[in-house]
């Protein structure tokens, strides 16, 4: 090292980088002393503000932004000392109650927003999964649980947020349609799908269960919105079912083999009135039904009147070239 100090060129060298880390520094000081001069202006601190709440309302920007954050936070959290200085503020934050209060508020009205639970929820399924791959994790997740659910308020707590989920029907469509993906991609696996069928004839062998069965589907045909919904993906999977020529031809030949049975015909014309009842019991469907009346009776009277018209036309028609012709004779006759 000595012996390169004594080299000009390289003493030369190191004065000039010395020189630009100075001047570097000097633009640095130069540039903060700006920033804070420029900041003692109340216009540009309003248009400063008005910038970054801009940005905070563009969702691209945001979601930027707490990806830059949070990589800031995991590669700062991977010192200790860092770590145990953030829970201690935390902690001292947290004694002071107008915090409490605005950190309750922020939580409930994120809440209140479907965007956000829906994203905070997809982000929760994420962690856990991967969470999950750990055995011991799992292992320690499910002795937790049972610890906590012989706990008697927890289990009632539990009980009511699913039913007050079950009231809501947005959730409950969101949780049939989350429970019929993880039947179908189940069903994939036969063992599955045998397993489960031997599970449900040894279930319908109970006669409690067969009771309880045959309730609840009465219950559901009495309900008329359930009843419809049902109705619909009914007629939904026939159509899609008639599109084949062979359960069309096979249909069709049930029909005619059950229409033969005086019972079945019997029991078909009283569904039909039936439904024709039900129908007519919601006013609406009586409006629709008058309105429809209405257009088709004067849809009628329209075409006889232009029928009426085009044969008074015709008959006029033949009687003028009559009288014409018989003036022509006439003048012929004479002449």
């Amino acid at each position: 090292m000595q012996n390169r100090r004594k080299n000009k060129k390289f003493r030369e060298k190191e004065l000039i980088a010395q020189r630009y880390s100075r001047q570097v520094k000097d633009l640095k000081k130069k540039e903060l002393v700006a920033k804070r001069e420029k900041r003692k202006d109340k216009t540009y601190r309003k248009t400063e503000t008005e910038r970054k709440k801009s940005q905070r309302d563009t969702f691209d920007l945001r979601k930027i932004e707490r990806q830059r954050e949070l990589l800031s936070k995991r590669e700062a959290r991977k010192n200790k000392d860092f770590k145990e200085k953030e829970l201690v503020a935390k902690r001292e934050v947290r004694k002071d109650k107008t915090y409490r209060k605005a950190e309750t508020e922020r939580k409930k009205s994120q809440r209140d927003n479907f965007d956000f639970r829906k994203i905070e929820r997809q982000r929760e399924l994420l962690s856990k999964r991967e969470a999950r791959k750990n055995k011991d994790f799992k292992k320690k997740g499910l002795v937790a649980k049972r610890e906590v659910r012989k706990d008697k308020t927890y289990r009632k707590a539990e009980t009511e947020r699913k039913k007050s989920q079950r009231d809501t029907f947005d959730l409950r469509k969101i949780e049939r349609q989350r429970e019929l993906l993880s039947k179908r991609e189940a069903r994939k696996n036969k063992d599955f799908k045998k397993k489960e069928l031997v599970a449900k004839r040894e279930v319908r062998k109970d006669k409690t269960h067969r009771k309880a069965e045959t309730e609840r589907k009465k219950s559901q045909r009495d309900n008329f919105y359930l009843r419809k919904i049902e109705r619909q993906r009914e007629l939904l999977s026939k159509r899609e079912a008639r599109k084949n020529n062979n359960v069309k031809r096979n249909e069709a030949e049930k029909k005619k083999i059950a229409r033969q049975d005086e019972m079945y015909r019997k029991h078909e014309s009283e569904r039909d009135f039936q439904r024709k009842q039900e129908h007519r019991s919601n006013p609406e469907n009586l409006e629709t039904e008058r309105l429809a009346k209405q257009i088709s009776r004067q849809k009628n009277l329209d075409k006889d009147r232009s029928y009426n018209q085009s044969v008074k036309s015709t008959k006029r028609k033949s009687t003028y070239f009559t009288d014409h012709e018989k003036e022509l004779k006439k003048k012929e006759f004479k002449v």
